[in-house]
């Protein structure tokens, strides 16, 4: 059992007086019972609404809402009476019945949910044992519109017990879908507290959490990041709610007089919170390694981590986007439920672009989303041709590349002062002028790159044998220039030419698909071209 001080958030009733009377700026308002003031008359002194009742039909019964000393709390409760006769809707509907506690117009604007107001409502309630339900509503929650047409007639949301197989707990939007449920059975005879957050605008946030007040247990949770908690053609008005008994009567034979007990009625608004309230259910996730690097056509793997917060059980279906061109990526669990790991398989294939490529896994559990990021460098795979000293130009065609692109090709030389070229054309060539871009090592033991009609460079740049040399080639076909650059093994890159102009005999080249390269006989050895490619 719990003690005095655990089960009740504000204990003194005077207190609740006093956080009326601060300015609104503090914006928190908690109503207990008292066991010695009449529960109507606390209402309307915290609420500022009279709840709606059916005194009028039921006048030897005296107030609907009364106070006892609970039995599992030891302290005092509100009780919310109804009687399957003569009890209605306020003598204005028979085939129904409500008993309410509500804020409204009359209430203090610290009580009302105005557009771009965030506002926590917070109450504890027990259900009786063999608490029966109507088939059609029994509503004990809801969230309304205040001075129309701030939100249309039917409730933005309403939490509602209903019958069937099994009896459910169910939270309903004011279009009619059903958002969660829950089996009813844990909630009867166990005291519970509800803590539902709002961000009060058309395109705004909800969340419920309810847990059992001894032992934290969710029984029920439902959160939205993205929907309309303000439902309004005009932009003014206000959400406020309501708590009690709220049912049908079309099948009155099934139902019986019930008692509902709640207490520590509380609406704050942000930045303050209710006392105790909980954040709704979430998760994180998290992905190890945060990078990795495989030459094409190999598979690395990742672990994606699901870690639950508030509550959290919900089922994360796990994804991933931005794979490179050729690669495929598959999960093992496709799907996380409340906490786990889930190992992320991607394979890459011979033709899977080199590059370094940022992966985002994604967890979707209903309306939450969540992103994280990773690294997948691809290496291209080590493929070499060796061009002998036959003064023959030995061509290899690649993908067709027109507009802008970048190629890139190791290169090592045999022997000191060698003469040898590597160039791209379109189509197979056996002549140096049928090349747009080329490189070459001279017999003066230095490189240097064609700039329309002559070979040149930005700087003298030495080249040694069975050094191994990357080049990378900016090239702009449209706008027939490329600029290039060598990086010596171990060394840094270095500028041989910008903005150098194609070969003059390929001027007018639309597009570029081969890449040549030639060794002359005189002084012989040979050219290593390693890892061409294009992107």
């Amino acid at each position: 059992m719990l003690t005095h001080n655990q089960s009740r958030a504000i204990p003194i009733f005077a207190f609740v007086l006093f956080v009326l009377c601060v300015p609104a700026l503090f914006a928190q308002t908690i109503l207990t019972a008292d066991g010695h003031t009449a529960a109507y008359t606390q209402f309307q002194n915290v609420l500022g609404v009279t709840p709606e009742n059916p005194d009028c039909s039921h006048t030897s019964f005296g107030p609907h809402i009364t106070q006892t000393t609970d039995s599992i709390l030891g302290v005092p409760v509100f009780v919310f009476n109804i009687h399957v006769t003569p009890d209605n809707d306020r003598c204005i509907n028979f085939d129904r019945q409500r008993l309410e506690a509500k804020t409204d117009t009359g209430s203090p604007d610290a009580l009302k949910g105005f557009n771009g107001d965030t506002i926590t409502y917070q109450w504890k309630f027990r259900l009786p044992s063999g608490f029966r339900s109507s088939s059609h509503f029994t509503h004990i929650h809801q969230i309304k519109g205040g001075l129309q047409p701030a939100a249309s007639g039917a409730p933005v949301m309403t939490l509602t017990t209903r019958a069937g197989s099994p009896d459910q707990i169910q939270l309903i939007y004011q279009d009619g879908t059903v958002k969660t449920h829950a089996d009813l059975s844990p909630f009867l005879n166990t005291w519970v507290v509800a803590t539902e957050t709002v961000k009060v605008s058309t395109s705004g946030t909800y969340s419920i959490v309810i847990k059992t007040l001894s032992g934290g247990q969710t029984l029920l949770s439902y959160s939205n990041s993205n929907i309309n908690m303000f439902p309004t053609q005009t932009g003014t008005g206000f959400i406020r709610p309501k708590w009690g008994i709220y049912r049908s009567l079309l099948e009155s034979s099934v139902l019986r007089d019930e008692q509902i007990h709640f207490n520590d009625f509380c609406v704050a608004k942000a930045p303050l919170a209710c006392p105790g309230s909980q954040p709704a259910p979430n998760f994180s996730l998290s992905a190890t390694p945060t990078s990795r690097t495989v030459t094409a056509g190999g598979s690395p793997t990742y672990a994606a981590s699901i870690t639950p917060s508030n509550g959290f059980n919900g089922t994360v279906t796990l994804g991933v986007s931005g794979l490179p061109s050729g690669a495929s990526a598959s999960f093992s669990p496709a799907s996380v439920t409340g906490s786990g790991s889930s190992t992320l398989s991607v394979s890459t294939s011979s033709s899977t672009p080199a590059g370094t490529y940022t992966l985002t896994i994604s967890g979707v559990s209903g309306s939450l989303n969540h992103g994280t990021p990773v690294t997948l460098v691809v290496s291209p795979t080590s493929v070499c041709t060796i061009i002998p000293a036959d003064g023959a130009w030995h061509n290899t065609a690649f993908a067709s590349h027109s507009g802008t692109f970048t190629a890139s090709f190791d290169a090592t030389p045999s022997v000191a002062k060698e003469s040898a070229a590597v160039g791209l054309s379109h189509g197979a060539q056996t002549a140096y002028s049928g090349f747009a871009n080329l490189v070459i090592f001279t017999t003066a033991g230095t490189i240097q790159a064609r700039n329309g009609g002559s070979y040149t460079a930005a700087s003298t740049i030495l080249f040694s044998p069975n050094v191994s040399y990357h080049f990378r080639l900016a090239i702009n076909v449209t706008g027939h220039t490329y600029s290039i650059f060598v990086t010596p093994a171990g060394g840094s890159e270095i500028t041989v030419g910008s903005n150098f102009a194609f070969r003059t005999e390929q001027n007018t080249v639309t597009s570029l698909d081969h890449w040549g390269a030639l060794v002359n006989t005189t002084p012989g050895g040979t050219l290593q071209v390693c890892n061409f490619a294009v992107q």
